[in-house]
């Protein structure tokens, strides 16, 4: 009992030093150890002011996959910062439902596949009211082709990489005028005369198959892309598509085939970016003048933030290290760099993917998705567009510390579109408005053996 209360008066004494010793906000253990071991927290930030060399943003083209993924994007979108940006999807499609009084004597009335535009209640793209990526409302022109199936597209273990060259028929299946409204739920596609009846004989054997491969080596899937006119740039949901086809008796008697896209179907979108005529600079060793750089959603552009040396930057003298208590990356977002114009459309990126590059070309990733914070404002917007100013945080302490001990060689930084496989999100960004703030303590190794 004697033991118990000398312990229990001893940790009270130590709280209450500790609570006495945050009389000074920039020291640690103040009142409780010696003036000589004082630990004192020091701040440094690298910005653009540290000229070249020391600190250094470029725009380096990104490549993701773009396969599996629930959300189709199809369209064109051309503006003076990004240039032109084609999108095109491919998908295939299995049997969901069959009626039993069904007969092959039917004809065939109509063939459509139903594209559906993500609903008001989706809010993965952090948008309520996204239906495209565009300068406004314009008119795009689909077209659908049914896939070949020299490339093995039915072979559902396949994987399509990010410079996958899709392979086609010549004749289009049918085409749609699409202009997206927000209150918009569906665009259908009918195929014409010829590839309706003969798609669709093979679609009415589709009812009883023994394996999925069997109809895919028919029916491959279909394609969609645009013409090379400027437009808009729509989000479908495959998930919600459906391809209808639609029969008669010749009498009263109507029969509806359902075709569906599911977790065994393959799924994928294609880019093809043209930056000619864009302000995106892609050279290694940007001018000091180059003050811009630029994130870009579908495997478009990502930028490289290189801070030069850290220790030299924390005032280290030899074989001293540091303890990193904070570091992050700020980033401020102007929204004057971000106009919305009749020929120039932003679309805020939600989330950035942050990682670190090798010098092999492996990445090192870092754990976490940099979102948007709804308190900067930079979530006030509608259909996507930038309307006011904010910033992104992005929390880096762990692998500065690792710079710090010398674990990590690298010190640069790439950022990237979180979810650029499925969006065409961009923002345009000033170097000025970039910062990497340390609050450290330094740590004197001791030379003594």
């Amino acid at each position: 009992m004697k033991n118990f209360k000398r312990i229990f008066f001893a940790v009270l004494i130590v709280c209450i030093a500790l609570l006495y010793s945050c009389k000074e906000s920039n020291e640690i253990g103040y009142s409780v150890l010696p003036a000589t071991d004082t630990v004192k927290l020091s701040y440094a930030e690298y910005a653009s002011s540290d000229g070249a060399g020391l600190f250094q943003i470029t725009n380096e083209l990104d490549t993701v996959r773009t396969d599996s993924s629930y959300y189709s994007l199809v369209g064109v979108d051309e503006n003076p910062v990004f240039g032109k940006t084609k999108a095109s999807t491919l998908f295939s499609l299995v049997p969901y439902s069959y009626d039993a009084s069904y007969y092959l004597t039917d004809k065939i009335d109509t063939l459509v596949l139903r594209l559906a535009y993500i609903t008001n209640k989706d809010t993965s793209l952090t948008s309520k009211n996204q239906r495209f990526y565009g300068p406004f409302v314009k008119n795009t022109k689909v077209k659908a082709y049914l896939l070949k199936n020299t490339n093995g597209y039915y072979d559902a273990t396949k994987k399509i990489s990010s410079n996958y060259v899709p392979q086609y028929e010549d004749q289009p299946l049918g085409e749609v005028s699409l202009v997206a409204s927000e209150n918009q739920t569906y665009a259908n596609l009918y195929f014409d005369e010829e590839p309706r009846n003969r798609i669709g004989k093979i679609l009415m054997k589709a009812y009883n198959l023994a394996q999925y491969k069997d109809f895919w080596a028919k029916f491959p899937g279909i394609y969609l892309k645009t013409d090379d006119n400027s437009g808009n740039i729509h989000i479908f949901n495959i998930a919600a598509d459906t391809l209808r086809l639609n029969t008669n008796t010749g009498d009263t008697t109507h029969h509806e085939l359902k075709f569906i896209y599911s977790d065994r179907c393959l799924s994928a979108n294609v880019y093809e970016h043209s930056y000619a005529n864009s302000k995106v600079n892609f050279t290694k060793t940007p001018s000091s003048s180059d003050q811009m750089f630029y994130i870009q959603g579908a495997s478009g552009a990502k930028a490289r933030i290189a801070f030069g040396n850290i220790t030299q930057k924390l005032n280290l003298k030899s074989n001293d290290t540091a303890y990193v208590a904070k570091a992050t990356i700020r980033i401020k977002v102007d929204a004057a760099d971000n106009q919305l114009t009749t020929s120039n459309y932003f679309s805020v990126v939600p989330a950035f993917k942050i990682y670190i590059a090798n010098d092999d070309g492996s990445r090192t990733n870092i754990s976490q998705f940099v979102s948007v914070s709804s308190s900067t404002g930079l979530s006030t917007y509608s259909s996507f567009w930038m309307k006011t100013s904010g910033y992104y945080t992005i929390d880096v302490t762990s692998t500065v510390q690792a710079m710090v001990n010398g674990r990590i060689k690298q010190r640069a930084f790439y950022l990237s579109s979180a979810y650029s496989s499925y969006t065409a999100s961009r923002i345009a960004l000033n170097k000025n408005n970039v910062k990497l703030e340390i609050l450290y303590s330094p740590v004197k190794v001791s030379n003594k053996n």
